[in-house]
């Protein structure tokens, strides 16, 4: 009786004092959250590996909801992400082991990435052993009970509102390999003003949030103040579409770094942050396999080239395949890069395959509008490098780009979409990612 009480307990905690009953609609913009922190505020962290054991394809729920009829799991740290292909719709969950029965739970929100929706969603890992496991740390193939699948079930909700519609995810195979084959490379960290996410582009917020957006790898906009520190800021002056800030007016190349973080916020209300804070961000606490610098003025290419070098031999030092690569987009800011790049410096050519080649950059970056260009992506591989196109967000030319093209990764603003058909689609890039080895030197 105790331990039924005691459970009981633990679900009128994460109902509140509102009860199942109570429902107040979010409609700021932020993201809806479990009332007293839900029951993962009494259960003790889940292990990385119970994430990873998690991850893959799940079948059609019982009640399908604002979810569709496939499912895809993707793992990174302390966070298990859900995508679907309705409006780039996603759901971002954290896991916990109940301290009353042992059961795997997650708890997070869903979001509809073209619309307004948003909720909450709680699941539970099924069956209980296996949940129980997982959360012991037992390796996932020895903790299924033989003939049985392992599924996710639970309940969903619209607003704020505590759970109480069922839904139920069947695992339904493992995903297609990506790490060492394709980047989901998300656009301003990735999360386009537009495409509201709960934190502003080009944010150490966003950063944070990249992963779980779907992204591997992450594009930044870089820009120099007037007392040359480089920040992360896409358009060259401060506007209330990307800032905020009564002071916060001009050029950015007019502003001193202490004139900038005094005056102005982005647009949800983040500082605006140096490129040394995002990357010590992007490095220390994520596990970001690297950041693509989209270099707005040649005056950024010195601090870009010092920083790409640096963050390369602490990767190096430290076995990880992480790279900062500097961003030529233009013949202006190529020749400032040729001047004070020495070899080995991390670069991308995003406007001309022969350019990548006279610098010896191992990653070409292209434009969707021309097209997949099939045989330029087939070149371009053949030589050794990796092939981005920029910034791919409509579904159809998503499609397009991985069945014709078959690049090694993709900008986009829609990190989780992109990711999602990557794997649904199946078809993988012509060559592998040379990812570190052939962006830590210079292609031929």
């Amino acid at each position: 009786m105790r331990s039924r009480a005691l459970l009981l307990a633990w679900f009128a905690l994460a109902a509140g004092p509102a009860g199942l009953g109570g429902c107040t609609e979010s409609n700021d913009g932020v993201n809806p959250a479990f009332p007293n922190g839900g029951l993962l505020l009494a259960a003790s962290p889940a292990p990385q590996s119970a994430y990873e054991a998690l991850q893959g394809f799940y079948a059609r729920p019982t009640e399908a909801g604002p979810f569709t009829d496939r499912i895809v799991a993707k793992a990174s740290p302390r966070t298990l992400s859900l995508f679907f292909d309705r409006d780039a719709s996603y759901a971002i969950l954290r896991a916990g082991c109940s301290p009353y029965d042992g059961r795997l739970v997650l708890e997070g929100y869903w979001r509809r990435g073209l619309r307004s929706d948003r909720g909450l969603l709680r699941l539970f890992v099924a069956p209980a052993e296996y949940g129980r496991a997982l959360c012991a740390g037992v390796a996932p193939r020895d903790a299924l009970p033989p003939g049985e699948r392992a599924s996710l079930a639970g309940a969903w909700s619209a607003g704020d509102a505590v759970p109480h519609v069922p839904v139920r995810f069947a695992f339904d195979g493992p995903l297609l390999p990506f790490r060492d084959r394709f980047l989901t490379v998300g656009h301003r960290a990735g999360c386009f003003p537009q495409f509201d996410c709960g934190a502003s582009g080009n944010s150490l917020e966003t950063i944070r949030l990249a992963q779980a957006l779907g992204s591997d790898a992450i594009e930044v906009d870089v820009r120099v103040t007037r007392d040359g520190v480089p920040i992360l800021y896409h358009d060259a002056r401060f506007d209330a579409y990307l800032a905020r800030g009564r002071f916060c007016v001009g050029a950015v190349k007019d502003n001193t770094f202490a004139e900038v973080r005094a005056s102005c916020r982005l647009a949800q209300g983040e500082l605006v942050p140096t490129l040394q804070e995002a990357l010590e961000v992007a490095y220390v606490e994520t596990s970001l396999l690297g950041l693509y610098l989209d270099t707005k003025t040649k005056d950024a290419i010195p601090a870009e080239v010092e920083l790409a070098l640096a963050y390369r031999d602490r990767a190096d030092a430290d076995g990880r395949p992480f790279r900062v690569v500097v961003g030529i987009t233009n013949d202006e800011v190529a020749e400032a890069f040729a001047a004070v790049a020495p070899p080995g410096t991390p670069c991308l050519v995003e406007h001309s395959l022969d350019v990548a080649r006279r610098l010896g950059c191992a990653i070409y970056s292209p434009t969707w509008t021309a097209g997949p260009r099939v045989a330029e992506v087939e070149a371009a591989q053949a030589e050794g490098r990796a092939v981005f196109f920029w910034t791919v967000n409509g579904i159809e030319i998503i499609d397009t780009m991985l069945t014709e093209a078959r690049p090694n990764g993709l900008v986009t603003d829609r990190p989780g979409l992109v990711f999602y058909r990557y794997q649904t689609l199946g078809i993988e890039p012509r060559a592998p990612l040379p990812w570190p080895g052939g962006l830590s030197e210079r292609a031929p």
